[in-house]
């Protein structure tokens, strides 16, 4: 099946679904140049070649007014774009040149102010506390401080002593005094000091402007203070304020060609013109913001509007601007791998953070903080975010590396990178050299394994020179903030990926700015006010790149607050739910509104800052000419709970409805279901995907939709059979049913798979989880993670204890020793710090007071140990005589009389045997020599769950002690004497959780687990490795989780198959689990 509606037209590209409404205006004749637009063309062609000045809210806004009047057929010379601020420079820059003052950059500002900040006395300030860190509290100073400064007013006259806290005007006064004399001793001069020059010297010279020049600006500007008085101090006949789009009132004449114009009727629902249903303004809501986004594009695709007559205006940059650039990334990566040519232009530009070199230096600066952990950076590595070193051959892929690096056991900490790699370095290489010893295996076996070792080497070399320089470049934590942005800029220059167009710019602005902070710190001799760590870490998310305006065969994105001046065809605004528009207003900390009242007049507040908005976005509906579309999220899908339309939603409704008094209970009710992830037509789909939710989601009925599916995707119908066979009474190969791994994995057989206590207690937990481990062979990556809530795990800690306990009672058997608590405590005290050291080594800890915790636990679990050593031998006159006896199995080091590499054979009940293995912690001997009489132990670090003396085999999920009995047994009377006999199996516990409690088990008493071992090897050998049937016991701590997914549905599954009598294979499964 075909779907072709993952392309979008651009211009001049007709769309490839031929259906849907024809392009073009529903009402023929609609004018499409707007009022401003009208009147810039009239004044070009009435003033052609005198040199024209043209004021708008910015460059890019003021060339799309001009691409408008061009596109009219109306031409456009001798004009050139200015804002307010840029003219305010260019009349002030002979005064500033006289005074040899340059405008100070945002930064530069920032860094002053910071540097203000820091630099005065605590005792200088009355009301504001001064911090290490300053950068938030200097970016509210300093925008309070310019909004004064804006307002006209002289901050070092302010009379506060009207305010509710007249401490803060006195404190202010104090800052601005400081900050101005910085910018003075740097030669700098702020906006607000550059519009007093321009106004003086408009004043004192009103020719300065230029004889001829005309000053064209909007009338709806909004102008306070200084900026007021700058326009006003242009000579009136110079001046020439162009009339827009007005919003409409009550007394506004009736006439509107289009609902489109009606909606200028905004503020005034009530006297709107009357209704005209033509299709120029519709409402539309979303499930979640996406599918505003997406609903955006399947209209283009549907009516076939090409993306250059389309502007998308949005109320969160936040929110809308990642959506969008990741939705037309992934429609337009069908038509094209070239990640620099996707048709979209973003009027803010791109965060940073979405390039590659904005996330490297992420990742580096966390990598960094957080002490150099070994997972960032296997992260970092994986994600293709760091250049790699050059080789001669092929570049090895991000996951191979990745991955090679994640087995490498660095955990975390600087200092250990180097060391760790080149072990790992000198063991591959000791590898490489012995590859070709082994006789066993064919010449081309042994060629394919030293090349893969060989290719290993040169991977770890190649980490090895990548982590050399990340290291180099990172600098200490207690580094100058020089060193710390000189080591950010090598980081981003040498080390930070760049794959396409994004990255170079994302690379190249960051240099930028981190290269303007280093000068302005060099110039203030490294004496900054703020966090430099911090300021690095924000601004990936700060910094944006690729600023656009429109372009010819790109969709245009823009803010709700700065766009609409492009005078494309179809305008859809986003984000319109009351959460987000018109905003939440919040008020200056340092200036409230009330205050700001008192002050002046002229300084803005947040209140007005809102009607400013509402205002605005009214003057926006009333300039746009063609379609509009004006949309808001009616459910939050992170949340899962309702959004509401804005107040301007509502009010737009009440004028297109022609009903002044409409609620919202009649908004809800008039509008089209939520747009969703399905799409309501087949025209709208953006992809297969969402043709098949179209196709599976809409009214129409399907008919056997099941069948519709798995025919289009037949992974999808072999996964639905698994599914049902899985929840059926049957066992199936779905649920673990392989003969032919059970014939494979027969320890029954002559020369079947050696056994041991291990894989057979986990075939009795849950034969699934042997089935992956010991027939699928499925490990888990080797990983050193460092969990910060301990330093070792279990595992590794009870490996730590093992070591311990036998080298200690090693050095007792080679003296002829029992243990002596007051004797032997110092002894075994200096073995254990030598093993904490080892392991510490091996394993860092996160914190020193998680490592002294731990280690605390172990001392006591040492002492312990002892203490109880000492009782028991005493009590029960035996002692330890083999240690890590080996048992079908290379010796460990320490050769015991009973060691032996060739399998120990176990007979079972059916007269079938089996070939076991082990390695036994401790036998002692029990009384005199002559006896032949041992027992077994075995050390456990943790808790006695599982190990009750009335459930020695736990349904097969214990059976260590009674294959241990038999193998030493067989050993002892092989290798002893043939009178040599076990009479218990013990678990010793020293940890701290158990107290050094002891379980154990006579012979006798485990006799009776023949039957149990012979069940195991039976359901083994039929291949039945059904998954467990309780879940709490057994799936706790199972690395397969992620296979199984739900476990608890898992285990029903597997109930349900055992109380069915029919599925002979379980027999033994189900006896085990009955009574095993």
């Amino acid at each position: 099946m075909a779907i072709e509606s993952s392309r979008l037209a651009r211009r001049g590209t007709p769309c490839p679904i031929p259906s849907g409404r024809p392009h073009g205006d529903p009402v023929h004749g609609t004018r499409l140049v707007n009022q401003l637009q009208t009147e810039l063309a009239d004044l070009c062609r009435q003033q052609r070649l005198e040199e024209k000045w043209l004021v708008a809210p910015s460059r890019r806004v003021g060339y799309q007014w001009l691409d408008a009047v061009a596109r009219g057929g109306q031409s456009v010379v001798n004009v050139r774009i200015k804002t307010l601020r840029s003219m305010a420079v260019d009349l002030a820059a002979l005064s500033m040149a006289e005074r040899e003052l340059t405008l100070v950059s945002p930064l530069g500002g920032a860094f002053l102010m910071d540097r203000t900040l820091t630099r005065l006395h605590p005792d200088a300030l009355q009301y504001l506390t001064v911090t290490t860190d300053n950068r938030g509290l200097g970016e509210t100073v300093l925008a309070s401080l310019e909004a004064l400064r804006l307002a006209g007013l002289d901050v070092g006259q302010l009379d506060g002593s009207n305010l509710e806290v007249p401490l803060k005007v006195s404190d202010l006064r104090t800052i601005a005094a400081d900050y101005l004399a910085g910018l003075a001793s740097e030669q700098l001069i702020d906006y607000p000091g550059a519009l007093r020059l321009a106004i003086d010297r408009l004043a004192s010279n009103p020719g300065s402007l230029g004889e001829g020049i005309v000053v064209i600006f909007p009338n709806d500007l909004h102008l306070h203070g200084l900026e007021r008085q700058f326009v006003e101090a242009i000579p009136s006949v110079q001046r020439c304020p162009l009339a827009t789009d007005g919003v409409a009132t009550a007394a506004t004449e009736k006439s509107a060609a289009t609902d489109l114009e009606r909606l200028r009727w905004l503020p005034a629902p009530d006297a709107a013109p009357q209704r005209l249903d033509d299709g120029t303004a519709v409402i539309v809501q979303a499930v979640g913001a996406v599918n505003e986004v997406r609903s955006v594009l399947r209209t283009c695709l549907a009516q076939q509007i090409a993306l250059d007559d389309v502007e998308v205006l949005h109320t969160d940059a936040d929110t809308y601007v990642p959506l969008i650039h990741e939705c037309m990334c992934a429609i337009d990566r069908q038509d094209s791998d070239n990640d620099d040519v996707i048709p979209i232009t973003f009027a803010e530009g791109i965060p940073v953070r979405y390039s590659r070199p904005g996330r490297a230096l992420a990742g580096w600066l966390a990598w960094i903080r957080d002490d150099f952990p070994q997972a960032a950076l296997v992260k970092s590595i994986r994600e293709g975010l760091l250049v790699l070193p050059a080789q001669d051959d092929e570049q090895p892929s991000f996951n191979r590396l990745a991955a090679l690096f994640r087995g490498i056991g660095i955990g975390k900490g600087r200092e250990r990178y180097t060391d760790k790699i080149d072990e790992q370095l000198r063991g591959l290489a000791q590898q490489r050299a012995k590859s070709s010893e082994t006789g066993e295996e064919s010449e081309d076996e042994i060629a394919r394994r030293s090349a893969r070792l060989q290719r290993a080497l040169d991977d770890v070399k190649q980490l090895r020179s990548l982590v050399s320089s990340l290291l180099e470049a990172a600098p200490a934590a207690d580094a100058t903030p020089d060193k710390v942005a000189a080591g950010a800029l090598h980081f981003i220059e040498r080390l930070a990926r760049r794959d396409n167009k994004l990255d170079r710019f994302a690379a190249v602005q960051l240099q930028e700015e981190i290269q303007a902070l280093t000068d302005w710190s060099a110039a203030a001799k490294g004496n900054i006010g703020f966090d430099i760590w911090q300021w690095l870490i924000d601004l990936p998310g700060r910094a944006r790149v690729m600023g656009s305006g429109p372009r010819p065969g790109r969709l245009h994105v823009d803010k709700v607050g700065s766009g609409g001046h492009s005078g494309r065809r179809h305008t859809f605004i986003l984000g319109l739910d009351d959460s987000r528009f018109p905003g939440a207003g919040l008020q200056d900390p340092l200036l409230l509104d009330g205050e700001r009242r008192m002050l002046s007049p002229e300084m803005p507040t947040a209140s007005a800052r809102i009607d400013e908005t509402v205002e605005d976005f009214a003057r926006l509906l009333a300039r746009l000419r063609g379609h509009l579309t004006l949309s808001y999220s009616s459910h939050n899908v992170i949340d899962d709970r309702e959004l509401f339309p804005s107040s301007a939603v509502l009010a737009a409704f009440r004028v297109l409805s022609g009903n002044p008094v409409a609620d919202l209970d009649d908004l809800s009710g008039a509008l089209d279901q939520p747009v969703s992830f399905a799409p309501v037509t087949a025209e709208r789909s953006l992809d297969s995907a969402e043709w098949w939710l179209w196709r599976l989601c809409g009214p129409q009925t399907v008919e056997q939709p099941r069948e519709l599916v798995h025919r289009a995707f037949p992974h999808f119908a072999q996964g639905f059979i698994a599914a049902t066979q899985r929840q059926s009474d049957r066992f199936t190969p779905y649920d673990g049913r392989v003969p032919a791994a059970g014939t494979h994995l027969d320890p029954t057989l002559e020369d079947g798979r050696v056994v041991s206590a291990s894989g057979l207690q986990t075939f009795g937990k849950c034969p699934l989880r042997f089935f992956y481990q010991y027939g699928l062979q499925i490990e888990l990556p080797a990983e050193v993670t460092v969990d910060p809530t301990r330093w070792l795990d279990p595992l590794a800690s009870g490996s730590l204890l093992h070591e311990l306990f036998e080298q200690f009672m090693r050095e007792l058997v080679a003296r002829d020793e029992l243990p002596d608590f007051d004797r032997d405590h110092h002894r075994l005290e200096k073995l254990l710090d030598d093993k904490i050291a080892q392991y510490r080594d091996l394993y860092p800890p996160s914190s020193e007071s998680i490592f002294r915790t731990q280690a605390a636990d172990l001392r006591l679990a040492a002492a312990t140990f002892l203490r109880e050593e000492e009782r028991f031998c005493h009590q029960t006159n035996s002692r330890p005589l083999y240690l890590e006896a080996s048992l079908g199995l290379l010796s460990a080091g320490h050769p015991t009389p009973l060691d032996t590499s060739d399998p120990v054979p176990i007979t079972l009940p059916n007269g079938k045997r089996i070939r076991t293995r082990g390695r036994i912690d401790r036998i002692d001997q029990i009384g005199s020599g002559a006896l032949n009489t041992y027992a077994i132990w075995d050390y456990k670090s943790g808790s006695t769950y599982g190990y009750d003396h009335g459930q020695p085999f736990w349904q097969g999920r214990l059976m260590q002690p009674l294959l241990y009995v038999s193998i030493v047994t067989h050993r002892l009377r092989e290798s002893v004497s043939k009178a040599a006999s076990v009479a218990h199996f013990g678990f010793f516990f020293p940890g701290a959780r158990a107290a050094g409690h002891r379980v154990s088990w006579t012979t006798d008493e485990l006799s009776a687990g023949m039957g149990v071992l012979e069940r195991l090897c039976q359901a083994i050998g039929d291949g039945a490795f059904l998954a467990t049937n309780d879940h709490e016991t057994d799936c706790t701590y199972c690395d397969y989780q992620p296979i199984c997914g739900d476990v608890e549905a898992v285990a029903a599954d597997s109930r349900r198959k055992l109380e069915n009598h029919h599925n002979h294979l379980l027999k033994p499964v189900r006896e085990l689990r009955s009574d095993g």
